[in-house]
């Protein structure tokens, strides 16, 4: 959950993994992270902290940021909060203080107050009224049977591989300013299917159509299909969603327009007279397909928030999608960048489903996924090999008496930069020996 509160201190954390569309990144970022997208990674004096208003777990008082940032900034900090969190300006009654789910795969924890109401996300997402047309409720039911009956072995599969992307997912569309419940509609689109692939030829867990992915920034090429890459086709679906949103005013019209295509929706609503997508059910203005999209959302996500409820409950469900990524400045086979980061081919595709060839494209800037806590490891090894393939980073071996200050001094590295690189999440001394990765300024 994210909690505002009326001091304006920001909350910094150490961010691992960037999920930036293209459209955000640029050359002075690459292979480091998405800075537009994030801008409190450029702060860089203490007094600056009061002028952003993003807070994420602030509660009347209580604010929780990165120990590695409270060290750089000088904060004073009342308690420890966990690992790698610290209590600000804490209550006199801490209740619940530190109670959070944990941190998600970007290191932002968040605090745990069990989440909205299954009433208040239907209501933020004008489907309540659903229950109050037959033909839909109907629709609703038919394929919760459906769900849970006929199909209800390949809908199990698509639960356990849902919890692989939901969190991620969830993040994205939170800052495209998309109801997080939104993110169902992988669920019934594609199963959170990378591979998916329609006879229509949409493709990947939201199933764009290439022109559609072209439009918000997904490339599609002889090299890679981005409407597979679960990040970027999220950043690109959490756009066309506002977009279409903005478009009808209704998350049920922007729904069905998200399956048919504004242009047929905006002419059905027009020929039928009609002005919500409940009504425009009972038209012959629109595909049976489209009539059934929004009762099949409703269905997908009335299982998949209490699947215990509707049977499921054996369910396996997948590890989350996390990984590190590296700068690739020249084009490099899978097998080698397998080989830097110690794992296998199998892996190194599965983390970057977008890529259709054995290889990263042939341009001179690339981000490739390795897997969590490999990024080090990677650098070394594919430095080692003699400049045959380059990184856009470069090592820095921790002297005895180093700190964050010292070494960014030394190298001309921003530490904050220096902290998020190497996911440094406590004030503990940098051990000497330690290998750190910096990014090269181009």
């Amino acid at each position: 959950m994210v909690y505002k509160s009326k001091l304006n201190i920001v909350l910094l954390v150490v961010w691992v993994i960037v999920s930036a569309s293209p459209a955000q990144a640029s050359d002075a970022d690459f292979g480091v992270f998405d800075y537009d997208a994030r801008t409190a990674h450029k702060l860089a004096e203490p007094e600056m902290l009061k002028s952003d208003n993003r807070e994420i777990c602030s509660e009347e008082g209580l604010h929780i940021v990165g120990q590695a940032y409270a060290e750089m900034f000088n904060l004073k900090h009342e308690d420890t909060c966990s690992d790698s969190l610290v209590v600000m300006e804490r209550p006199e009654e801490p209740v619940g203080v530190c109670k959070f789910s944990g941190l998600d795969d970007m290191g932002v924890g968040f605090l745990d107050d069990g989440g909205e109401s299954d009433e208040a996300v239907l209501v933020s997402l004008d489907l309540t009224s659903y229950r109050m047309n037959a033909r839909a409720e109907k629709a609703v039911e038919s394929n919760l049977r459906a769900y849970t009956g006929r199909i209800k072995k390949r809908f199990g599969i698509y639960l356990s591989r849902s919890a692989r992307y939901t969190r991620m997912m969830r993040s994205i569309l939170r800052e495209e300013g998309i109801p997080e419940d939104m993110v169902y509609l992988a669920l019934i689109e594609s199963g959170f299917n990378t591979s998916a692939y329609s006879p229509a030829r949409a493709a990947g867990p939201w199933q764009f159509m290439k022109h559609t992915g072209k439009r918000y920034g997904l490339k599609v090429n002889q090299w890679v299909d981005e409407r597979r890459d679960p990040v970027k086709s999220t950043r690109a679906a959490g756009r066309y969603l506002r977009y279409l949103h903005d478009m009808f005013d209704s998350w049920s019209l922007a729904m069905a327009a998200y399956n048919a295509g504004e242009g047929r929706i905006r002419g059905a609503l027009r020929r039928s007279n009609s002005h919500d997508y409940w009504s425009l059910m009972a038209t012959r203005h629109i595909k049976p397909e489209t009539k059934n999209y929004v009762p099949k959302f409703i269905a997908a996500r009335l299982i998949a928030v209490s699947p215990e409820k509707y049977g499921f409950t054996d369910i396996d469900y997948h590890d989350d999608f996390v990984f590190d990524e590296v700068g690739i400045i020249k084009q490099m086979k899978l097998s080698d960048a397998a080989s830097y980061a110690g794992t296998t081919v199998k892996v190194i595709k599965e983390l970057n489903p977008e890529l259709r060839r054995d290889s990263t494209p042939p341009v001179n800037s690339y981000r490739l996924r390795v897997p969590r806590g490999a990024k080090e490891l990677f650098v070394a090894n594919a430095l080692r090999g003699g400049g045959k393939h380059s990184v856009a980073a470069k090592t820095y071996t921790v002297e005895s008496g180093d700190s964050i200050s010292s070494i960014s001094e030394k190298t001309g590295v921003p530490g904050d930069i220096i902290i998020s690189y190497n996911r440094i999440m406590d004030v503990t001394p940098l051990e000497a020996g330690r290998t750190l990765v910096l990014p090269l300024n181009n």
